[in-house]
């Protein structure tokens, strides 16, 4: 049976990269794709915990749930007039914060629940997987998984927050035969 987690910093080891079969540490772009994920998951230790990380600090306490599991296709259009298509796998984790103190969810846990779910869904593999949380303090976003580290007893998700940026200027910024502008 695991040990309520107190101090994070009490379970954290020397570190070794949780990766898969011919995987970096850090995801190659700028995005981790669902099944990289679920791969360092699937290759990772059942008991091992789930810590999702900010800036080097949890960002969801121990105790958290999965609470749903979306496969998303957005079909988009910029302020310059370009279409986009591309999908996600978004997994919101709530944390209920009116319970007694708990672990974090074991990488069997958290298999097992997209598991089910992926049976009855159409998720992607090769969609980039983003976790989605917020709380009192802290409003919702979707947040990049930046990398997995395994740390002893834990793998620790290093998640990045998302920016807003517009793909018009930013084309235009990177090509200078480009004809479109911002909002034009």
């Amino acid at each position: 049976m695991n040990q309520t987690v107190s101090d994070i910093r009490d379970r954290i080891e020397e570190p070794y990269p949780a990766t898969a079969e011919g995987q970096d540490r850090r995801s190659i772009s700028s995005t981790t794709s669902t099944r990289a994920f679920l791969d360092i998951l699937r290759a990772a230790k059942p008991d091992q915990q789930l810590v999702f990380q900010l800036d080097k600090a949890p960002l969801v306490a121990a105790g958290y749930h999965v609470t749903e599991v979306k496969a998303v296709t957005y079909n988009t259009m910029d302020c310059g007039g370009v279409a986009d298509k591309w999908k996600e796998t978004v997994i919101q984790l709530w944390n209920p914060g009116d319970e007694p103190e708990r672990e974090y969810m074991t990488v069997r846990k958290f298999l097992a629940i997209y598991d089910r779910v992926a049976k009855h869904i159409p998720v992607s593999y090769d969609a980039e997987l983003r976790f989605e949380y917020g709380d009192r303090r802290r409003p919702a976003a979707s947040y990049h998984v930046e990398h997995l580290e395994s740390r002893g007893a834990l793998i620790l998700v290093d998640l990045r927050a998302p920016i807003v940026t517009c793909k018009a200027r930013d084309r235009k910024k990177a090509s200078i035969a480009a004809e479109t502008s911002c909002c034009g």
